[in-house]
């Protein structure tokens, strides 16, 4: 059995009972099929907040964003289960504001404060796909902007007010700006398009011109993989098997309950999304999708966004289609 600092013991009932392990996870709703009813008391947080206390040492285990091990040594990907998509996902959306249609119009855009991949595929997808070279676009953070004269929106402002139309916040400070998770997903922008009011994705083909861009559409549109935005991360480079298998077997089980799921922990304004974490969100964490992590790896090291030169995988040395990666 392999083993890490924290999976010593011979028999994982016992590790079980004393919750040696320290688990947290980000906490938006889609991430409760990988959590829900885990044997370990699993810690709720902001995707920044989960990359903070893993990088510090405070958690053994986290689900969190995918870039906490493309960027940062002793993290390494567990392949048991992600949060990703295959095209369109509607929680990663860069929404232009009045008056911005095209993307080669952008010349400032306002990242989200929570989400390091979400801000890093969009560079990504700028740079590479669109060609806009680095330094055409000023990307800003709320930390970068003073209370007298803000330029984006914080964590807790209406995500209908993000471009001004209550108190003037981001009324004509920038062109586009990026919302995740549940802010994505109840975004209320008037020209939305698509059926049931589903975000407009980019037209096949490169086209540039759209009221919104789903980044998990760019992705795929430009690469043809599935594109991982959050996966479970160890702070040592090998897991016991049987911790692997119960992360497996929780993520399993709860899909095939997921009406149930939402039924009872979602938040009432999002009771609805049930059709978003089926027909949107993968929870697989297969050979496909790590070439896709592989690919946007490659793609950070391309613009310097980060200096590891490998990709920092626990094998699975049972399962050859992973292992062979």
């Amino acid at each position: 059995m392999a083993r890490g600092y924290f999976f010593h013991f011979e028999n994982f009932n016992e590790l079980l009972h004393i919750n040696q392990m320290r688990v947290g996870a980000i906490g938006f709703l889609n991430a409760l099929p990988l959590t829900h009813d885990l044997p370990w008391p699993v810690e709720k947080g902001s995707p920044t907040e989960i990359q903070a206390r893993l990088l510090a040492g405070e958690l053994d285990l986290a689900l969190c964003s995918v870039t906490t091990a493309l960027c940062h040594e002793s993290v390494w990907i567990v392949p048991a289960g992600g949060i990703g998509c295959r095209g369109a996902v509607d929680s990663v959306r860069l929404v232009f504001r009045d008056g911005i249609r095209d993307i080669r119009d952008c010349r400032r855009i306002a990242l989200d404060p929570e989400s390091n991949t979400a801000n890093l595929l969009l560079q990504v997808i700028l740079t590479c796909r669109y060609d806009r070279p680095p330094g055409s676009v000023e990307y800003v953070t709320p930390t970068q902007v003073s209370s007298s004269s803000p330029s984006v929106p914080p964590p807790s402002m209406p995500v209908r007010r993000v471009f001004g139309g209550g108190g003037g916040w981001g009324e004509g400070k920038v062109d586009a700006s990026l919302l995740i998770g549940d802010r994505a997903l109840l975004y209320n922008q008037p020209h939305r398009g698509g059926e049931g009011g589903a975000p407009t994705a980019l037209p096949a083909g490169g086209a540039t011109r759209a009221p919104e861009i789903d980044l998990g559409a760019a992705w795929t549109d430009w690469t043809g993989l599935p594109f991982v935005f959050a996966a479970w991360l160890s702070r040592t480079s090998t897991i016991a098997d049987n911790v692997m298998d119960q992360l497996i077997a929780v993520r399993d089980r709860n899909l095939e309950r997921l009406d149930e799921l939402v039924t009872r922990f979602a938040p009432a304004p999002l009771r609805s999304r049930l059709a978003y974490l089926r027909e949107r969100i993968s929870y697989q964490l297969g050979p496909e999708e790590l070439e896709g992590v592989r690919r946007f790896h490659g793609c950070l090291r391309e613009l310097h966004l980060t200096a590891l030169p490998n990709l920092p995988l626990i094998s699975m040395a049972h399962n050859p289609g992973i292992a062979s990666l």
